[in-house]
């Protein structure tokens, strides 16, 4: 209604429980005594009333706020520096998503590990650059655990120890 985006079959469809009284038997069978019906059948009246005037000016629509934020927990390069393991918790508007992990060469890579659990311990270490050792709490339940990660015929392997 105020975005001048009003869909006719809703507005009918609303319009008719009003004017039916659908709404009020609804709360009559819920237990609304009389005067409570009487005060909500005026009330609906007046937004149909409210609804069925078009606005002069559309009111422009709010685009809902999306905020993507990333909070590092382990970011280790490779002995040979070809490589990076990255662990990073991930929100959206602030709400925690989940847990995840990369391995990234300079032009390329891919995940290894998801699970969610804010707040719970992962680390990890290299053994060598071919091995990355990760270690967590023993109660995360991975939602991905790959035991391997290859990019361009490197390939690494990913040991997980619980704790």
């Amino acid at each position: 209604m105020e975005t001048k985006a009003q869909d006719k079959r809703i507005f009918d469809e609303v319009k008719r429980i009003i004017l039916t009284d659908q709404d009020l038997k609804v709360w009559g069978d819920l237990g609304a005594d009389a005067d409570m019906l009487d005060e909500r059948r005026i009330l609906l009246h007046n937004f149909l009333e409210k609804i069925s005037k078009p606005k002069d000016k559309a009111k422009r629509r709010i685009k809902p706020k999306f905020e993507y934020k990333s909070i590092e927990l382990v970011n280790i390069t490779a002995p040979d520096g070809l490589k990076n393991f990255e662990v990073s918790e991930q929100y959206v508007n602030d709400n925690y998503i989940h847990t995840g992990s990369n391995m990234q060469w300079s032009s390329g890579g891919g995940s290894v590990l998801y699970f969610t659990g804010q707040g719970k311990k992962v680390s990890a270490k290299w053994l060598d650059s071919q091995t990355v050792e990760v270690l967590h709490d023993k109660d995360i339940i991975f939602t991905m655990k790959r035991d391997s990660s290859y990019f361009c015929g490197d390939e690494v392997k990913v040991i997980y120890i619980a704790k």
